[in-house]
């Protein structure tokens, strides 16, 4: 056996904290309309269509008179017309060989601005009632469409039914906070999922997996009997709770950019039951069939349980059991109780086949494709993925006379959706109906509780107010670990009013932690009044105002904190949001903080520039920057540490400074365990405006022995 010492890697990546930092001009984005959105308006409608051959390849060489639309049977003429194309992404190179100190390297993607993204992509695990089984293939094929299929400009969540309203935080082009939510995929017992897919068939001491007589053929259904079946009505309610679940999603799409789909993955969704009532379930899912297409989302079904054997297998208990055929396989028997083989082989496959029946109807009504019978969820995704490459967007104006006509309307109208190929061979898939005047929007404002609620519910940033927010973790030997946030805040976006005291404003801030499974755990919410004398009014307008809010984090994991500020008096609200990792280092694990950093002009390092604080982050070229952070659980050997350390800079994924691994230079320490370093990092004048990501990695090179 050959022994080694190993490396204790820790890295520190600013992808968040340096949003903008760097900026050697304020490059706002500029609010842009983007043409590849999907609209269904009233005066304009745009369709998407999704056009395949018969081996299923994306068709992308049709023109405006190979596609005919109908509305409500009526033809319509198309004045808008355009192919949008994906490239499908290289795979990922095996990182099998890399060394420890390339995979620290790894580059995570920069935060997507609205105009950056091209498609949007909602990976929904009914993790309510799927079972083990198939949760465990999901995860699979969710890794490798992560690895190997997303696109740098795809907006992505993995997302779960059981989530509350953080599960709209998640979207994020970042790969490793994806794998990290991937891993946190389990199965829950708490719900209607089982630990196989498919049931076995139990013969205890007669075959009778079916307990309700009123579902044999040879009974006439008791609806008034069936309605009261507890396990019906449980399983009713969990999947009228799936397709809320669902429905919450598609809202928080509404107003997100790019193509919106939703891949939903589950054991199957029955909104039909032939035997009992269930207009409870078919009104829920036509409000989530309506929904997606007004918010212009397309649904994929992939049915988790994949191909299945619904004839006997050996989890089936069948002693003594007759095979029997009867009516439908049911047995003549005297005793009410007794089925035969056949009889319950064919009940699983029909319950089988109608539980996959919503899955198939939701992808069809908007367009989009049911995948069943394969148990490779990565195939299920690269299929998807193909599909999506590329899509025709065709417009039409509809008549005067429709639109007057819904415009005087008190409800809304749905009006059915029709695309036709003129060329065979092909097949045309779009959806199928959207609802038009959806009532008009109220002129009334918004309340500042509403306005503040939507700014922080959004994955983007609002840009009413301007806003910048760093949020660092830290930890204390008393407090423990705490997210520490600086809120900067743009004072020429505040409206100041004359007072006894000078100039005053009033903000309202609300701040949310939101944790991996969607819940909030901690917020922050406070009116703030800023009275001001004239100099200091005058500072706030030249460098803004920074507020700081401290949250204790007792649970290490992977939060996000989200910040809405609202100005009292325009009503304009700003927000922002940072992913942050909060590590476990109780049990003496090697973990950094967060990076600090701050500029300073180097022919005058006393001279204080806000704009170049922690809570800005904009640098002017020729300034030095400093950074800071702490190091925790660093090993000792001798009461001496051997701690080495390098940055890198990168500007568009390209590293534009990259040192070498130095030992680092600690000096007095008063605690080995939570021990303050840094660095400075000279920002040359051949750097150009814009943002910029620094990264920080360490290695401790006391670690322990391990055997190999």
């Amino acid at each position: 056996m050959k022994t080694f010492k190993s490396l204790f890697v820790g890295c520190l990546i600013l992808t968040f904290l340096l949003t903008n930092s760097l900026a050697l001009q304020d490059n706002k984005p500029q609010n842009s309309e983007d043409p590849n959105v999907v609209r269904i308006g009233v005066k304009l409608v745009q369709v998407d269509a999704v056009v395949v051959d018969k081996q299923g390849n994306v068709v992308n060489n049709l023109q405006p008179e190979d596609f005919e639309i109908y509305e409500d049977g009526k033809k319509q003429e198309i004045t808008n017309f355009s192919f949008i194309a994906f490239p499908r992404s290289e795979k990922a190179s095996s990182e099998a060989n890399t060394t420890l100190i390339s995979k620290a390297e790894k580059l995570p993607a920069l935060p997507l601005k609205p105009e950056q993204v091209r498609r949007t992509i909602a990976l929904v695990v009914d993790d309510v009632c799927i079972s083990q089984e198939s949760i465990i293939q999901v995860r699979q094929g969710l890794k490798k469409f992560i690895d190997e299929q997303m696109r740098e400009d795809d907006l992505v969540a993995i997302l779960r039914t059981g989530s509350g309203i953080g599960a709209l935080q998640q979207f994020t082009n970042n790969k490793q906070k994806l794998q990290k939510d991937i891993a946190r995929l389990v199965w829950s017992p708490n719900g209607c999922g089982r630990l196989v897919a498919v049931d076995p068939i139990n013969n205890s001491p007669a075959l009778n997996l079916d307990k309700s007589r009123e579902n044999r053929s040879d009974n006439p259904p008791d609806r008034t009997l069936a309605r009261v079946n507890p396990e019906d009505l449980r399983n009713e309610a969990f999947t009228i709770g799936t397709l809320g679940a669902v429905s919450y999603i598609v809202k928080g799409l509404k107003d997100l950019p790019g193509r919106k789909s939703v891949v939903l993955f589950s054991d199957g969704l029955q909104i039909f039951a032939p035997d009992r009532d269930s207009n409870r379930v078919r009104e829920s899912f036509n409000r989530l069939t309506d929904l997606a297409n007004n918010s212009s989302v397309v649904f994929y079904g992939i049915d988790a349980r994949g191909l299945q054997t619904l004839g006997i297998t050996a989890g089936d208990s069948i002693n003594g059991a007759p095979i029997g055929a009867g009516s439908r396989g049911i047995s003549r028997s005297a005793d009410p109780n007794f089925t035969t083989i056949a009889a319950e082989t064919s009940l699983r496959q029909s319950r089988f086949f109608d539980s996959q029946e919503g899955l198939n109807l939701m992808a069809r009504d908007t367009g989009g494709l049911f995948i069943r019978n394969t148990s490779d969820m990565a195939k299920a995704l690269d299929r998807v993925v193909q599909d999506q490459s590329g899509y025709y967007l065709l417009g039409y104006v509809p008549d005067e006379e429709r639109i007057n006509k819904d415009s005087k309307l008190k409800t809304s109208t749905f009006h059915k959706l029709e695309v036709k190929l003129k060329k065979s061979g092909l097949t045309v898939r779009s959806r199928t109906g959207f609802l038009a005047n959806t009532e008009p929007a109220s002129s009334k404002p918004l309340s500042p509780t509403e306005q503040l609620s939507k700014a922080i519910v959004s994955p983007f940033s609002s840009s009413g107010l301007s806003l910048k927010l760093t949020a660092t973790f830290l930890n204390d030997a008393q407090a423990g670990n705490y997210l520490q946030a600086l809120i900067y805040i743009d004072g020429k976006d505040l409206v100041f009013k004359k007072s006894n005291e000078g100039q005053q404003a009033q903000i309202d801030i609300v701040g949310l932690l939101f944790g991996d499974n969607g819940n909030v755990v901690d917020q922050e919410s406070n009116s703030i009044t800023i009275s001001l004398n004239e100099d200091g009014y005058q500072q706030a307008l030249k460098n803004g105002i920074v507020q700081t809010v401290n949250l204790p984090v007792k649970k290490p994991g992977s939060y996000q904190f989200r910040i809405a500020v609202r100005d009292a008096s325009s009503s304009q609200v700003g927000s922002a949001s940072q992913y942050i990792e909060i590590p476990d280092i109780s049990k003496g694990a090697f973990h950094l903080s967060g990076i600090v950093i701050a500029g300073r002009d180097r022919s005058n390092p006393e001279a204080v520039d806000p704009m170049a604080s922690p809570a800005v982050r904009k640098f002017k070229k020729g300034m030095v920057m400093d950074f800071g952070y702490l190091i925790y659980n660093a090993q000792q050997k001798n009461s001496s540490t051997a701690l080495e350390a390098k940055t890198i800079l990168y500007k568009d994924g390209l590293a534009i400074t990259n040192s070498d691994l130095k030992p680092l230079e600690l000096g007095q320490q008063p605690d080995l365990k939570r021990i303050v370093t840094g660095g400075q990092l000279n920002i040359s004048k051949d750097f150009q405006p814009g943002s910029y990501l620094l990264q920080v990695i360490v290695l401790d090179k006391n670690g322990k022995k391990d055997k190999n």
